[in-house]
């Protein structure tokens, strides 16, 4: 049970949770800001990017403000670093089979239109042999985008999904 405040988080195999955290800069001379976005895997992970940023930022804090999922950092020169968290559902299991395309290497992103085709509307993952079989034929390298998440020189990947990714039609 968690109070109004609080949350809780239960993970099962195949779905992951994550933090999705935005830290924003805006420079008091210019009202000049940077947003920059990453995932972290814990709340310790989210303390110490606040830890490394405000131990690179020189100048003296004056003001901080804490809210749930929310820090404001004020500095004497006017500037303002703002960090949000909030929890992120990863779902890795494959909407046909269930199987955990994470745990077994098998993420990956196919052009739009060829995912239209085998999942229209759906936001899942499908290992390599449910969208093989929707579509009903071999996948090819080209039906794979150049997102840096289909390059055959990443460490984790199946013997599958690197064999499509370099097929020939």
């Amino acid at each position: 049970m968690t109070d109004e405040m609080g949350f809780e988080i239960v993970n099962e195999p195949g779905v992951n949770t994550r933090w999705a955290v935005t830290v924003t800069e805006t420079v008091a001379a210019t009202a000049d800001g940077t947003t920059t976005k990453h995932l972290a895997n814990s709340l310790l992970e989210i303390e110490q990017t606040i830890s490394d940023t405000l131990r690179d930022r020189a100048g003296r804090i004056s003001r901080t403000v804490h809210r749930l999922g929310h820090r404001e950092v004020y500095f004497e020169d006017g500037t303002r670093i703002e960090f949000d968290w909030e929890p992120v559902v990863l779902d890795w299991r494959c909407l046909d089979c269930g199987v955990d395309t994470d745990a077994i290497d098998e993420y990956y992103m196919v052009h739009d239109a060829l995912w239209r085709e085998a999942a229209a509307g759906e936001r899942a993952q499908l290992c390599i042999d449910c969208l093989e079989a929707r579509l009903g034929r071999t996948l090819t390298a080209a039906d794979f985008t150049d997102a840096e998440v289909n390059s055959v020189d990443l460490p984790r990947r199946s013997q599958r999904l690197r064999d499509r990714l370099t097929r020939r039609s």
